[in-house]
C-alpha cells in the first residue's frame, strides 16, 4: 500500500543522517521533490534538512491547490507541468536547460503523443534499447533519471495506477576523466574561437578552470575572478570561489570587465557547448577545466592553492578547517600561471 504524504514526511524527518566526505547529509524525495540538508555537524545538518523541507513543501502546498491536470493526459502535458512546476524549482538554470534540450531530443519524439497512463514497461524497455542503439551512454543515463521522476511524481499524482518504469535497472556510465589540451591544442584553440560571440567566455573557462555551470555567476572583483561555487550548491549558504586574473588572463581583462555583465546574464548552455566543440571537436567542454588545473601545477602552484582556485573541498581535516590563505598569497601564486 503507497505512503501518503503524511506517513512519507514522518519517515523523512526519522532518517538519520550519514556521514560522508567529512560532513553529515541527510537527503529524501517526498513526491518528486528532493530534500536535502548537509553539515558538519549533526545537530546543524537536521535543521537544515528541516528547513528544506518546510520551504519545499510550502511550495509544494501552494501548487496543489490550483487545478490538478485530467487523469487522462498525454505525456508532453505531463511533462511539460512536472518541468516548469517542480524540476526547475529544484535545480539551477544550467542544469534546467541542459535536461530540457535532452529531454525535447530524445524523450519527447518517442512518448510526447502518448497518454500517460497507457505507458507500459515495455514501451520504457523499447525506448532504452534504441538509445543504447545510439552508443550515448551519458544521455541515456539522463534520460533515466528524467523519466523516474516524471512517472513517480504522475503516480503520486494519481495520473497513472503504476510506475512503468519500476522495473527499469538503473543506467548508469561510466564517467571518463578529462583530457587537458596540449600547449599546440590550447594555441589552435584561442584561434579558432577569435571573434566569436562566446570567445571571452571560454577564454574565461580556459584560465580559471570555472565549471560551465559556474560562469553565469561569475563576475570581476578588483584582481579576482569571482564566481559560485557549484560543487557546494546543496549548502544553505551560497559559497563563493575566488580566482586570481593570472598573466594568462590578463590580456583580456578590459574586454571582460566590460562584457562580462551581458554575457553572464544571456548566458546560454547549448550554444556555450556547441562553440566549444566546434573549436576543439576531439575535447569535451569540461577538458577546459583540467587544462587550467594542470598548467597551475606545471607552472609550480601547489596543490592546495590549485584546490582552492578549482573550488574543490581540502581532503584533509587541517585543509578543511586551518587552512585559509589570504588574498595576497593567492594573488602571488597566481603570477606563477604564465607560459
Amino acid at each position: 500500500m503507497a505512503l501518503t504524504t503524511q506517513e512519507k514526511i514522518k519517515k523523512a524527518i526519522a532518517k538519520k543522517a550519514r556521514y560522508h566526505n567529512r560532513v553529515y547529509e541527510k537527503r529524501v524525495i517526498v513526491n518528486g521533490i528532493t530534500i536535502f540538508g548537509c553539515a558538519a555537524t549533526v545537530e546543524e545538518c537536521e535543521i537544515r534538512f528541516l528547513s528544506d523541507l518546510t520551504e519545499k513543501l510550502m511550495i509544494a502546498r501552494t501548487d496543489s491547490e490550483k487545478p490538478k491536470p485530467k487523469r487522462n493526459v498525454l505525456f508532453s502535458e505531463w511533462s511539460e507541468i512536472w518541468f516548469t512546476k517542480i524540476y526547475q524549482n529544484s535545480v539551477i538554470p544550467y542544469t534546467y536547460e541542459r535536461q530540457l534540450k535532452i529531454y525535447r531530443k530524445h524523450v519527447l519524439p518517442f512518448f510526447g503523443t502518448k497518454k500517460i497512463a497507457e505507458i507500459s514497461f515495455l514501451d520504457c524497455t523499447e525506448f532504452f534499447n534504441l538509445m543504447r542503439e545510439k552508443n550515448i551512454e551519458r544521455t541515456t543515463e539522463s534520460c533515466y533519471w528524467l523519466l523516474s521522476r516524471i512517472f513517480s511524481a504522475a503516480y503520486e499524482e494519481e495520473l497513472i495506477k503504476k510506475n512503468p518504469m519500476t522495473k527499469i535497472k538503473p543506467i548508469k556510465h561510466e564517467r571518463v576523466n578529462g583530457t587537458p589540451l596540449t600547449k599546440e591544442e590550447e594555441r589552435a584553440f584561442l584561434g579558432a574561437v577569435r571573434g566569436t560571440d562566446y570567445e571571452l567566455l571560454l577564454v574565461l573557462a580556459l584560465y580559471t578552470g570555472l565549471r560551465p555551470c559556474e560562469i553565469p555567476t561569475a563576475h570581476i572583483e578588483g584582481d579576482f575572478v569571482v564566481a559560485q561555487n557549484r560543487k557546494q550548491k546543496n549548502v544553505k549558504k551560497i559559497v563563493y570561489k575566488k580566482i586570481p586574473i593570472t598573466p594568462m588572463l590578463r590580456p583580456y581583462r578590459q574586454r571582460l570587465e566590460e562584457a562580462l555583465p551581458t554575457l553572464t546574464a544571456n548566458f546560454s548552455p547549448s550554444k556555450y557547448t556547441a562553440s566549444c566543440k566546434a573549436a576543439m571537436p576531439t575535447h569535451r567542454p569540461y577538458d577546459l577545466r583540467d587544462t587550467f588545473s594542470t598548467r597551475a601545477q606545471e607552472c609550480g602552484v601547489p596543490e592546495t592553492v590549485v584546490q582552492v582556485f578549482m573550488g574543490h573541498s581540502p581532503k584533509t581535516l587541517l585543509g578543511k578547517v586551518y587552512t585559509k590563505f589570504s588574498d595576497t598569497y593567492l594573488l602571488e601564486e597566481g603570477e606563477k600561471i604564465k607560459y
